[in-house]
Formats: C-alpha cells, structure tokens, sequence
C-alpha cells in the first residue's frame, strides 16, 4: 500500500489546522497527537500528554470509525454477529487457492 498520499488533517473547533504525511505527530496543549495507518486502516490515533497517562480518544460521530462504534453499542448482537461472519469469511476464502 502506499501511505505517501495518504495525509492526516486534524481540525480544532471545526477549522482545518494542519497536514503531514503519515506517520504523522502534531503538537497540542499539553502533549502530541500520534497518527498512523496501517494496510486496513488507521493503526494509531493516540494523544499523548506532556505527563500522565492518555485518555481514550473517540472518534468523530460522522467518519466511518464513528458509525461503526455507534452501530455496536446501539445494536451488539447484530455487531457481534457481522463480526463472527466476516471472520468467517476470511477463514473460509483463506483456504481456497
């Protein structure tokens, strides 16, 4: 996968306020936020503060990640139960070459 066109864009407040390839480390008030992607996704979404220990970040209701989490605690069998298929899925077209 290439990761050089892929850039992360962090807004405050609503407003645009910076751009970096991945990885990428943006400082902020009191620590650095950590970004990374991964060949499914984002691998590391982290802030981490000057002193302490993070918090758990969450994500923004409207992207992908956001829906997703939302979709699991509204409905966890259902989530549970896409879960368990998709992972069959894999296992079973990992076995035909």
């Amino acid at each position: 996968m290439d990761n050089s066109r892929i850039r992360a864009h962090p807004f405050l407040d609503g407003k645009h306020v910076a751009e970096s390839k991945l990885p990428a480390a943006f400082p902020v008030y009191g620590g650095v936020i950590e970004v990374a992607m991964s060949s499914h996704g984002i691998k590391r979404c982290h802030y981490r503060p000057l002193d302490g220990q993070p918090p758990q970040l969450t994500p923004d209701p409207a992207s992908a990640e956001g829906r997703s989490a939302r979709f699991g605690t509204r409905h966890p069998g259902l989530s549970g139960a896409i879960a368990i298929g998709s992972v069959l899925l894999v296992i079973g077209g990992s076995g035909q070459e």
